[in-house]
C-alpha cells in the first residue's frame, strides 16, 4: 500500500512539474535583486536570460518619457515598449553601457509594457518614467 501512494504520489509530482515548465517562460536568473515601484525599476543580476515585463495604462495623445541607465558586464540585454501584444513601438538593443531619455508618443488608450529581455546578460538596468 505505502508503494502504491508513493507511486502515485511521484507520478503527480512529475505531471505537475511538466505541466508548470510547459505553460511558462523559460528564464535564468542567478543573483537578481529586482526593485519594481510604480514609474521606477530596477535590478541586478550576475546572468539574467529570459523576459521581464512592467505594464503602464495610459491614454491617446500622452508621451512616454522613459529615462534608463544600462550596465552590461557580459551578454545582450534589449528594452522595447510595446502596445497591445507586443507590437513595438520603440526598441534598442545593448551590448555595453548605455544611458539615455526617450520620448515616445503614445496614440492609443490602454495598455502599454516595457519589456527587458536578457540573453546571458549581466549588470543591472535602472528605468524610471513619467506619462505627460
Amino acid at each position: 500500500m505505502n508503494r502504491k501512494r508513493t507511486a502515485i504520489c511521484l507520478a503527480l509530482s512529475i505531471l505537475f512539474f511538466s505541466l508548470l515548465t510547459a505553460c511558462g517562460q523559460s528564464s535564468l536568473e542567478v543573483g537578481m535583486m529586482e526593485t519594481n515601484l510604480p514609474g521606477r525599476w530596477e535590478a541586478r543580476y550576475v546572468t539574467f536570460t529570459g523576459t521581464k515585463v512592467d505594464t503602464i495604462r495610459a491614454q491617446a495623445g500622452q508621451t512616454l518619457i522613459l529615462e534608463y541607465n544600462v550596465e552590461v558586464d557580459k551578454g545582450d540585454l534589449s528594452i522595447e515598449v510595446d502596445r497591445h501584444e507586443r507590437e513595438a513601438i520603440w526598441d534598442v538593443s545593448l551590448q555595453e553601457d548605455a544611458d539615455d531619455t526617450v520620448q515616445i508618443a503614445l496614440d492609443q488608450d490602454g495598455p502599454y509594457t516595457i519589456v527587458v529581455e536578457g540573453d546571458n546578460a549581466g549588470g543591472s538596468f535602472e528605468f524610471s518614467w513619467e506619462l505627460k
